[in-house]
């Protein structure tokens, strides 16, 4: 019961998400690199696992720290030396930047909502995505790679077959709707609050599983104790 609710929100959120990217007005469709830098590791920088360290000062964001809900679990990343985090200043990662992986499961989408606590960098599966204009918003440039329509361009763009990997030549082809910003920040608060209903039953869904099936154990075995004392 409790799992089809889930489903039928996350349903309804997609519709939704969908309606309003499909309602949008506008004659201004820009290229990605007109409003945005795409930025990634680039080969020669590659980190390998032994390099992941356990503790440290300076973060590294792989694709298994993306949360079902658009956010960095920045408690599960690993750390990397300073020379390794100084490499690359485009890939050091601050609040409003959009993330994407790009290498086996690919259009994992998060947005950083707040500056890290500690300096961060990305690992060579993920692309670091900022807005060089006031007229888009981060959010709704989020809620967009979120969208079927963001999805298809991936499935039309991505490269491989045993592994699939969205490159940056393909992802820079992409374009984007731009909406006044009025109308961005509409969207955003329609998707975000469904985002949030969404996540809410699914943190609190576990607990309730829980609940009900210890309820039930307890129904049971009160009915089989009573069935032992009838016989």
């Amino acid at each position: 019961e409790l799992e089809a609710e889930l489903e039928a929100r996350r349903k309804q959120y997609e519709y939704y998400k969908q309606s309003c990217f499909d309602s949008i007005e506008t004659s201004r469709i820009e290229h990605i690199t007109d409003i945005a830098t795409v930025k990634a590791r680039v080969g020669w920088q590659r980190l390998t696992k032994s390099e992941h360290l356990s503790t440290g000062d300076y973060q590294l964001i792989t694709g298994t720290d993306f949360t079902l809900s658009g956010d960095i679990n920045f408690s599960s990343c690993v750390f990397v030396t300073k020379d390794r985090y100084d490499m690359d200043t485009n890939i050091q990662v601050h609040k409003d930047d959009i993330l994407i992986t790009k290498d086996g499961t690919l259009g994992k989408v998060a947005l950083v909502r707040k500056e890290p606590t500690k300096p961060t960098t990305l690992n060579s599966g993920v692309f670091r995505i900022t807005l060089n204009t006031d007229e888009v918003l981060p959010s709704y440039i989020y809620h967009f790679f979120t969208s079927k329509y963001f999805l298809n361009f991936v499935e039309s763009v991505k490269t491989g077959s045993t592994i699939p990997h969205l490159t940056q030549q393909g992802l820079t082809t992409l374009n984007i709707p731009i909406p006044t910003l009025n109308e961005q920040k509409r969207i955003v608060t329609i998707l975000d609050n469904f985002n949030k209903l969404i996540n809410g039953i699914s943190e609190g869904l576990p607990a309730e599983i829980t609940a009900r099936r210890q309820q039930y154990e307890y129904y049971r075995s009160k009915l089989l104790t009573f069935e032992e004392a009838v016989a």
